[in-house]
């Protein structure tokens, strides 16, 4: 009697790790649709990235390498001179904000893509609206700031696949 309840409990718990984990992608998916649709069609971005120094990053450096891996996903970049003068063009974004440096460097990173909308009662009003956006939270150790560095460039990574995937488009090698 006591075998069959231990066949019957081992058999219940393997049903249910192997029920969690066939169920784990549709959560991993949840979301991506309601975002992806905002990413439909979108050919160029202008990449803005706010000034690092407060966590010892080079922002210049940084947009270079976030422009580099866009063109390598086939995504246009475009200038500071043509966003400015174009408002159909999306902008994607890169902050950075030190919360706290004592011992290690505890920081929140957002990175997101803006577009300029038009109020419907106000066709002349343009607001810039975030369309997508990515959050966290870290800590880094001093003199590891390239930490940081690898967090921003994944999350880049992360919306290039969306990007190329909204699009139909094949991931660049």
């Amino acid at each position: 009697m006591r075998q069959n309840i231990v066949k019957t409990t081992r058999f219940l718990l393997a049903t249910c790790v192997l029920a969690a984990t066939a169920v784990t992608p549709v959560f991993a998916l949840e979301g991506e649709p309601a975002t992806q649709f905002v990413l439909e069609g979108l050919d160029r971005v202008h990449v803005t990235v706010d000034p690092l120094s407060k966590v010892n990053l080079d922002a210049g450096a940084m947009q270079k390498d976030i422009e580099a891996q866009f063109e390598k996903g086939g995504m246009k970049i475009v200038d500071k001179k043509e966003f400015l003068n174009n408002t159909t063009i999306d902008q994607f974004l890169v902050k950075v904000t030190p919360l706290k440096k004592n011992k290690r460097i505890f920081y929140a990173i957002n990175v997101g893509l803006t577009q300029m909308v038009y109020l419907e009662d106000k066709p002349d009003r343009k607001i810039s609206v975030t369309a997508w956006q990515n959050q966290s939270l870290g800590i880094a150790e001093p003199g590891k700031e390239g930490d940081i560095k690898k967090e921003i460039m994944a999350k880049v990574d992360s919306f290039i696949d969306l990007w190329q995937r909204a699009n139909g488009k094949e991931k660049a090698k």
